[in-house]
């Protein structure tokens, strides 16, 4: 599972028969869409760690999720695509999140602007 989360942050998909022309597709519509599926798996990783961490087990119910997530989305920079995290760093993004391996365990990284502390959580 790790491993997929951290693909997912990278930006990399698991392509297949049946995904291959969709993931090297170079048409707008498609590449959109592909940005919408990781953003989102990205966002919904993000929203569930911090309930874990906060302690919260219980889904809220749908009007509440969604207000949940209206506030979340967009607050973040969620990947970790060299250039596009250094980019995000350089143009002061004021909170960023990607998952890193180190020593072959996997962390969750987060960023705030004016705040120099790793995370002390590891995932897997």
């Amino acid at each position: 599972m790790p491993i997929i989360l951290y693909n997912v942050f990278q930006g990399k998909l698991k392509e297949d028969m049946d995904t291959r022309d969709f993931l090297r597709s170079k048409h707008i519509v498609d590449i959109e869409l592909k940005h919408l599926i990781l953003y989102s798996a990205r966002l919904a990783f993000h929203m569930s760690m911090n309930k874990f961490f906060e302690g919260e087990v219980e889904l809220p119910e749908n009007s509440e999720l969604k207000k949940e997530i209206e506030a979340e989305d967009g607050q973040w920079f969620l990947g970790a695509e060299e250039f596009l995290w250094n980019t995000a760093i350089e143009r002061h993004q004021p909170q960023l999140m990607r998952i890193i391996k180190k020593k072959g365990v996997y962390f969750a990284h987060q960023l705030k602007l004016g705040k120099s502390k790793d995370s002390e959580y590891t995932l897997f």
